[in-house]
This record gives C-alpha cells, structure tokens and sequence, in this order.
C-alpha cells in the first residue's frame, strides 16, 4: 500500500522543518467539503510533533481550492503558492526565515 506524502512522513515519525509540496491543478481531488483534507489531517498530526515545521503548497495551476489552507485561515505556518516563477524562491526563502510581511505587496514589486 502506497501511503500519501503526509502519512508517510507521519508513520516514519519524520523530524520535519519544511515539506515543500508541488502540485498540477489536482487540489480538488481531495478538497472535501464538510472537513479538512487528507493533506490538512496529515499536516495537523506533524505539526504537533515538530512545531517549527513550515509547509508550502506550490499550486503550478492555481484553481478555487487548496489542499492546505494557510494564513487566510489563521495557519501561519502554511503558505500557499499559485503559480510559478523566479519570484516564487525569494518568497519562500523569506517565508522559510520567519518574515512575515504581506506576501502580495513582496511579489507586486517584482519587475517582469
């Protein structure tokens, strides 16, 4: 049996201090609606083992959903990613570090 990233990491008791997760427009697959997803389970069950733990969902084509809801839901250890660029790593290497400044305003001042 196969076991999702999450599980896995779960069942290994990893020692987590990021999990960078890249995903192909597939985050409605497991989006349920009256709960959290797996991914979201998964997550709640490490981030109480390893509480400096970051995730970062890099959505390569960003639709409505997300399989891990971060700072818009009070998840500050959560950043949500949609779409890909250059900029993506000076945003996640500020994210990484504990800056916490508005990531819109960060990626407006981008020059592309």
């Amino acid at each position: 049996m196969r076991l999702r990233p999450g599980a896995l990491l779960n069942k290994e008791k990893a020692a987590v201090d990021l999990v960078v997760i890249v995903l192909d427009n597939e985050s409605w697959v497991d989006a349920k609606r009256n709960g959290p997803t797996a991914m979201m389970q998964e997550w709640t069950k490490l981030v109480k083992r390893c509480p400096q733990a970051r995730l970062v969902c890099i959505d390569i084509a960003p639709y409505g959903t997300t399989q891990a809801i971060g700072q818009a839901a009070g998840r500050p250890e959560i950043l949500n990613v949609g779409g890909f660029s250059d900029a993506m790593f000076e945003c996640l290497a500020r994210f990484v570090s504990g800056e916490t400044r508005d990531w819109v305003s960060i990626v407006e001042q981008v020059e592309v």
